[in-house]
């Protein structure tokens, strides 16, 4: 008996349920609103979104978004594929090991970081662009179609700068998200030469667990088990 074929309308469902699934997924592990909210690179992102209102005020700062963001997205791919591939068999082993009390292995959170600067650079750059796309004159039918829902065209200049705002945040955010892949890194380093350098592991299971016990500090620089990450 012959299978039957996915439909039109199965197909789309299927591919935007696992595309949901996979960023639902990616938010949770980040921790969601309140790691956002904590962030101390996101504060430093708003901070200087707030010092730097004359520039983006003024328009055409996108320019130098639309420059830089594509070559720090194809570098961050690249950089995040290298560190998928880091280390030896004995290092992966650990990293990938769950310690005890945490809901996550180091090499997760590493992944997870370097997701997140990926996705920030992606938004920041559509916005950007969107930015460039929309600083125009508005036209005839905008001002009539304002008219018609008795929007002043000041309400409208007001919330296209709030957008630039925002756009101009992601962009900051997304030069702080660097900053974070990069201590991400550095942790990452540390934990191999401690690795490297300690007592050779056990094959058993719970000896590569007691040395993912042993280096989770150093890879998160944290001690406390329910500590939301803040990159």
């Amino acid at each position: 008996m012959k299978s039957e074929k996915p439909t039109w309308r199965g197909s789309l469902s299927s591919s935007y349920s696992a595309a949901f699934q996979i960023f639902s997924s990616y938010w949770k592990d980040y921790g969601g609103i309140r790691a956002l909210a904590t962030s101390p690179y996101f504060h430093a992102a708003l901070v200087f979104t707030a010092v730097a209102t004359p520039f983006w005020l003024e328009g055409n700062w996108w320019d130098v978004s639309l420059d830089f963001l594509p070559s720090a997205l194809g570098f961050s791919l690249a950089a995040f594929a290298m560190i998928l591939a880091f280390g030896n068999e004995t290092f992966i082993s650990v990293m990938a090991t769950k310690a005890k009390g945490r809901d996550k292995a180091a090499f997760q959170r590493v992944s997870n970081a370097f997701f997140h600067f990926l996705v920030v650079q992606f938004f920041a750059f559509l916005s950007a662009f969107l930015c460039k796309a929309y600083f125009r004159t508005p036209s005839e039918w905008l001002v009539n179609l304002l008219n018609k829902f008795h929007i002043n065209i000041d309400v409208f200049v007001t919330f296209t700068h709030v957008f630039w705002g925002v756009s101009f945040l992601l962009t900051s955010y997304s030069i702080m998200c660097g900053l974070t892949a990069s201590v991400r890194v550095y942790r990452l380093a540390n934990s191999f030469v401690k690795v490297m350098n300690s007592p050779r592991i056990a094959t058993s299971k719970s000896g590569t667990t007691a040395k993912a016990e042993q280096i989770e500090p150093t890879a998160e620089n944290s001690p406390k088990k329910d500590q939301v990450s803040k990159d």
